[in-house]
């Protein structure tokens, strides 16, 4: 695996190449990440390529990531090299120097750690010897820029003899750009909302994790920073004001300002608001501005003093830059003036040939209304590569720019509090960890423009969510190859074992079985589609149905976890059905999502508007056993957490969990535990019969615990006050003398917010441990012939939270998602968004 590719030309015009690429663990290596490069010097013929030199390693992988490489030079010979180093729980900054004609230093640590996390750096030149360094830090979860000054000695090796925090706001601003231009630094990024990933609640597109993102751009000189006068954004037509990020820099020759950046426009036209059917697509737009758009372009600006135009226009677009957010694009100031880009794409905008015998005989319209359509993956077409070059503009004074004020100082995060920890029944020492089994990004074409890129998602598990696990579970028919593998690449290289680990997932979105979250620790699990769509070279297998996606996961750490069994939204035919529950793959169930709502029963808080036998509750009294979790989906963050009680923060361990069901759900940050008879949640286990002791401990991590409820038989059989930050609570529950009995814990906190544990059965033994299969419940409600869906319909009277026989009560909890459902889902076409 290579990830991240960056060159630089020195003096002597000897073309230097750095990247990331993974090594396996082995007897000489731990394994980890490394930093490689070669160099190819001038050919006689300019034209010509050079011949590559061997390949070095630069920053060897010791355990370490070393990611995201940045290589310049400064005119006279000498190199810089920084990069992102994740190196335990700690990711940092660090840079590396090359004199003219040596070799390269040791490296040095350029961000000091004060931190949570360090990302994107940048770098130029301001001298001979001497850069300018800017990445973007996570304090507490909110993301500033930061800056640093670099020198180097004789001897090649960086010193740092500044660091400053560029912006001090609230919002989100991260993915910097740096170029010099005299004594003078400008600096682009993109900004997000405030309170980025925090308090994200049901069905509300303006606390997505993706909702907006524009461009701002600052100077920096003599220790003070200045906004331009000139912002980007009054230059630029509204619809992709909002949508635009990734800003690439350069100053050319003239002392004009070049931005290239990624944008968002609206299909298919390219966003031009004299265009009638531009116009009514953005007045029609449902779900959210730019709503499921699928095409994200390259566009190239110049700033000449006055304003921000290039060739006539505000911007231009490279058309054959389509495809997804994270596009790579590069820009560099060329010696005589001007500068020189390159940038890629993916050719989503092709119509696969598949696509294409499908259809019959469609008009050129059709063919590029069904590329862009919301469910359809992007076809197969090979990355494109574009380069070209500017001219330099006419000369221009130094760019006028608002107030300067004092560049502030750096911020420290506050201390994270240790994880809470128990011994088992069995004597195994656990810590809690809290997780997301049920992330989307921008590869899940159902949600495009919410859900943010992998990176996006890994920024909020890991600075903002204070996850300990994640699953990026995108939808395996969105996604390319590349997509496929890309996803994997991203998620190995910041994989923190003892800080935060990312497993190996997707969903499977069957209009048939129900929607499953795929979930395993290991690099081999494969991927298995369904009748439809099904890609030669992607999929490793095709399963028409649950039981054939078991077969082809058999051999395989995994787990296959329902979302949303009570239904995506209400009305919807798409449940998960329940006659399919296999104990050996559908080991949890997600009771509560941050995007819907709440499966528990009927009435219960947060119900999602579905009926009585479409829930998880009454599946217990059927006789299936499952672990409870929850998780966000779309556009919901810190709403929605998977707790797991786990003997280390590993892959390994996180899984063993998992599968142990030794998991709760929680709508917020905090702990919750649950035995009975001794017997840890999420177990079966035979117990006497009799008043067994049953015990409740739960730990608000600093907001109140109000009540605990005990679930069992159908209803909740009892209540308890608490109204203290964490309580033990005592109850006692008969085991019967003959079949099992169950029972889980509910706790409530200040403001409204949930969790729920898994649950434990207790009996006489005589049922499996795992409870029966959907195919054997189904034979006891009255024959395979009638199953599951004869016997909801026997049951749809059963009793809701308020244990009244009402199948159509209203929700008697808080709102949940149905509440505020965005219309664009009563006409979705199957298979249903989520």
């Amino acid at each position: 695996q290579v990830l991240g590719t960056d060159m630089a030309v020195d003096a002597a015009d000897t073309l230097h190449v750095v990247w990331s690429e993974r090594v396996l663990p082995g007897p000489d290596e731990p394994g980890g990440w490394a930093l490689r490069g070669t160099s190819l010097p001038a050919a006689a013929d300019p034209a010509a390529p050079g011949t590559p030199g061997p390949v070095t390693t630069i920053v060897p992988a010791a355990g370490r990531h070393a990611l995201s490489p940045v290589l310049t030079a400064d005119g006279q010979g000498a190199l810089l090299l920084v990069w992102v180093e994740l190196d335990g729980r700690q990711m940092t900054i660090r840079a590396a120097g090359r004199p003219s004609g040596g070799a390269w230093s040791a490296p040095v640590t350029v961000s000091d750690a004060p931190a949570d996390s360090s990302w994107s750096p940048d770098a130029t030149a301001t001298g001979p010897g001497r850069f300018a360094v800017v990445w973007d830090a996570a304090v507490d979860g909110d993301y500033d820029i930061e800056l640093a000054r670099l020198s180097l000695g004789g001897g090649g090796a960086p010193t740092v003899t500044a660091r400053h925090r560029v912006t001090d706001t609230p919002r989100f601003e991260a993915h910097p750009a740096v170029a010099a231009h005299g004594d003078r630094l400008y600096v682009a990024y993109d900004v997000g909302p405030e309170r980025w990933g925090r308090e994200g609640s049901t069905n509300k597109l303006e606390v997505a994790l993706h909702e907006s993102r524009h461009i701002e751009v600052l100077a920096i000189e003599d220790g003070r920073v200045a906004p331009l006068a000139v912002p980007l954004a009054q230059s630029h037509n509204a619809a992709l004001v909002d949508d635009c990020e990734q800003p690439r820099l350069a100053v050319d020759g003239g002392g004009n300002l070049v931005l290239f950046f990624r944008g968002l426009p609206l299909q298919s036209e390219y966003d031009d608001p004299t265009d009638a059917a531009f116009r009514a697509r953005v007045k029609g737009s449902v779900g959210g501005r730019g709503y499921r758009a699928a095409v994200w372009y390259t566009y190239m600006t110049r700033l000449d003093g006055r304003g921000w135009s290039l060739m006539g226009r505000d911007r231009r677009v490279i058309e054959t830059s389509a495809g997804g957010l994270e596009a790579a694009t590069d820009l560099a100031a060329l010696p005589g003036g001007g500068v020189a880009w390159v940038t890629v794409g993916d050719g989503r905008e092709q119509v696969d040939t598949v696509m294409v015998s499908a259809l019959g005989d469609p008009t050129a319209q059709e063919l590029r209304a069904q590329a862009l359509w919301w469910w359809a993956p992007p076809s197969e077409t090979p990355v494109l590569v574009s380069a070209g070059k500017l001219r330099k503009g006419n000369p221009v004074e130094p760019l006028p720019l608002g107030e300067w004020r004092a560049l502030p100082a750096l911020r420290a995060p506050a201390a994270r509090p240790a994880a809470p920890s128990r011994t088992l029944p069995d004597g195994r020492r656990v810590q809690l960890a809290l997780g997301d089994l049920h992330r989307h990004t921008d590869i899940s074409r159902c949600s495009m423009n919410w859900d943010g890129s992998v990176l996006d998602a890994v920024r909020y598990a890991r600075d903002v969510g204070g996850l300990s696990f994640l699953a990026v579970t995108d939808h395996f028919e969105h996604m390319t190859r590349y997509d496929w593998w890309r996803t994997q690449a991203l998620l190995d290289a910041y994989d923190a074992p003892g800080r935060m680990v990312n497993l190996r997932a997707y969903e499977r979105a069957s209009a048939i079985d129900g929607h499953r979250n795929i979930i395993s620790p290991d690099d081999d699990l494969p991927l298995v589609s369904y009748p439809g769509y099904h890609v030669h070279g992607r999929d490793d297998v095709e399963a028409h149905d649950a039981e054939a996606l078991r077969e082809a996961l058999a051999g395989h750490r995994a787990l296959a976890i329902p979302h949303t069994p009570a239904g995506m939204f209400h009305g919807s035919d798409v449940v998960n059905d329940w006659d399919t529950h296999q104990p050996s793959l559908d080991r949890l169930v997600e009771v509560f999502q941050g995007y819907r709502g709440s499966s528990e029963a009927v009435g219960a808080p947060f119900a999602i508007a579905g009926q009585p036998w479409q829930m998880v509750r009454p599946q217990f009294e059927r006789g299936l056993h499952f672990g409870l979790i929850a998780s966000s989906d779309h556009q919901s963050s810190d709403v929605a957490f998977a707790g797991a009680w786990v003997t280390d923060v590993t892959r390994g361990d996180v899984f063993e969990a998992l599968h142990g069901r030794l998991t709760f759900g929680s709508t917020v940050r905090a702990a919750l535990w649950m035995e009975w008879g001794g017997v840890p949640m999420g177990t079966s286990a035979q117990a006497p019969p009799g008043p067994t002791p049953l015990r409740v401990e739960v730990d608000g991590l600093g907001l109140q615990v109000t009540t605990v409820d005990v679930v069992s038989g159908g209803r909740v059989l009892e209540t308890r006050g608490v109204n203290a930050p964490s309580a033990t609570v005592e109850f006692s529950l008969d085991v019967p003398a003959t079949g099992t009995a169950w029972a889980y814990a509910r706790a409530h906190f200040a403001g409204g917010e949930l969790a729920w544990s898994s649950p434990v059965r207790l009996g006489d033994g005589s049922e499996s441990p795992d409870g029966l299969s959907g195919a054997e419940a189904s034979r006891l409600d009255g024959g395979p012939e009638h199953g599951w869906r004869a016997w909801r319909q026997q049951h749809k009277d059963l009793p809701g939270e308020d244990g009244a026989p009402d199948a159509d009560a209203p929700d008697g909890g808080t709102p949940g998602a149905d509440a505020g459902l965005p219309d664009h889902d009563a006409d979705a076409p199957a298979p249903d968004d989520g």
